[in-house]
Formats: structure tokens, sequence, C-alpha cells
């Protein structure tokens, strides 16, 4: 009996290296079936800005966005953004978003610019005819202002293959006004 327990505990230690090395092959093709997401990508944004201060308003926003993501745990991107505010008055914001990305939940920040266009009651014509006015102190303004700001915010990715869906929101600190973005970005990654 002894004679076939130590045959027994031989064959076991023998296929023993044998074992492990099959979990090691089994466990490398998982790894390679995992998954895999692009590193760069190319979104729409389509969304709204709320500003809820004194004179409260939403308008329509729309943005084009690029990203690169550098593959580490968690995955750290480095992306740059343009959207346009319409409304009563235009706004074109442009950034260079930082972040981390974590099983598609996405946190990030912005240092960001914005560039605010007035509209003026006045039709084509009428700005013939007028005199420009003189005005003192902060009435005399330029039709457009260029402000620096930051932005904070979050997300999560939804993966459909090489196309992925990101619904979003965002906090702008401008002039010591904030504003909240939210929307959905379409995105494709190549």
């Amino acid at each position: 009996m002894k004679k076939y327990l130590l045959l027994l505990l031989a064959l076991v230690l023998s296929f023993s290296p044998m074992l492990s090395q099959q979990d090691e092959y089994e466990e490398e093709q998982i790894e390679t079936t995992e998954e895999h997401h692009p590193s760069n990508e190319i979104g729409v944004f389509m969304g709204a800005t709320s500003y809820t201060g004194t004179g409260s308003w939403t308008a329509f926003t729309i943005g084009l966005e690029y990203e690169h993501i550098f593959h580490f745990t968690p995955a750290v991107f480095l992306s740059g953004f343009a959207e346009m505010i319409t409304g009563d008055h235009s706004e074109y914001l442009f950034g260079l978003p930082i972040g981390i990305e974590y099983s598609g939940f996405k946190l990030y920040m912005a240092p960001s610019i914005v560039i605010e266009k007035e509209h003026s009651e006045a039709t084509p014509t009428e700005h013939k005819v007028q005199l420009p006015k003189i005005q003192s102190g902060e009435e005399n303004l330029k039709e457009s202002t260029l402000k620096f700001f930051l932005r904070l915010g979050t997300g999560y990715k939804f993966h459909f293959g090489h196309f992925s869906l990101t619904p979003n929101i965002a906090v702008d600190i401008i002039s010591s006004k904030t504003y909240a973005v939210y929307g959905i970005t379409f995105g494709y990654g190549f």
C-alpha cells in the first residue's frame, strides 16, 4: 500500500509543473481576449450649459472633443475640446482636459478659455448709420471678451466596440461664477 501511495505522490508531483504551465497559458489567453480599447478617440458633445445665479439661463451647447488615452491602471488621458454655446449671446470655449479613467468612470480638470460675443439688437444697416458712442468706464466694452477659467468634470464611458457613449457633467468656474455643463458625448475610437 505504501508503494502505491508513493507512486501516486510521485505522479502528482511530476504533473504539477505541467498543470501550473497550463494555468499560465489559460491566463495569457484570457488577457489577450479581453476587450482592448483604442488609444485615440474623437467625439461630438451635445448638451446644455446652465447658469443659476442672478439672471439665470440655460443654453444649447455643442462641441468637438479629442482624447488620447495612456493605458495605465487607472488610465490617464489628455484631451482637447472646442464648444459653442448658443442663445442671446454666443460663447466659444476651448480647453485641455487631463484626467483619469478607471473602469469607465472619468474624472478630469481642464484649464480653458472662453470667448464671449455679445449680440446687438441693431441690424447691419443700422450699424453703418450709427456713430460710435463714447462711454466711460466699464460701459465702453468690446464686442467680444476673452477669459481664462477652470473646468472640473466627471462622466461614465460606455463602450460598444470602437464606439462609446459618455454621459457627463462639469462645472465651469469663470470670474467667480459657476456654470453647469451637462450632456452626452458620442465617440469613435481608433
